[in-house]
This record gives C-alpha cells, sequence and structure tokens, in this order.
C-alpha cells in the first residue's frame, strides 16, 4: 500500500480506539441514567469521526483520566 493509503488507515484505527474508550468510559457510569449523559455522547462521537480533539473542559460525566487508562489497556 501507499504510504498516505497506510497513514489514512492509522488515523481511522486510532479515531476507532478512541471511540470505543470513550463509549466504554460512558456506559460505565452506573449511578447515572443513559438520557443523562447520551446528549454529551452524541457530541464527543461526532468530534472523534470528524478528526477533532475532544474539549474534556467542555463535559461533564467524561474524564480524560479515565479515557486514557482505558487506552492504555486496550493496547
Amino acid at each position: 500500500m501507499s504510504r498516505r493509503t497506510d497513514k489514512l488507515k492509522d488515523e481511522l484505527i486510532a479515531r476507532y480506539k478512541l471511540l470505543r474508550a470513550v463509549r466504554v468510559c460512558y456506559y460505565n457510569l452506573l449511578d447515572v441514567d443513559v438520557s443523562v449523559f447520551s446528549q454529551e455522547f452524541f457530541f464527543v462521537a461526532g468530534d472523534i469521526m470528524e478528526g477533532k480533539p475532544i474539549d474534556y473542559t467542555q463535559l461533564r460525566y467524561l474524564k480524560k483520566e479515565r479515557v486514557l487508562t482505558y487506552l492504555k489497556e486496550d493496547r
């Protein structure tokens, strides 16, 4: 494959792994009803799919440390 194809493939894999980590972190919030954080999850997922960085300062439920911990364990 070409270098450009490999770069695109790696970027898509990284986005997928981040999206999976975010999903796991949200759905492990056992003390919060899904309808409460679902809107926040929707916007975070959209940002990930568009390639934007996650702005953790604007989020109420998702914590950067939890996401990074999950990403380390997922390797």
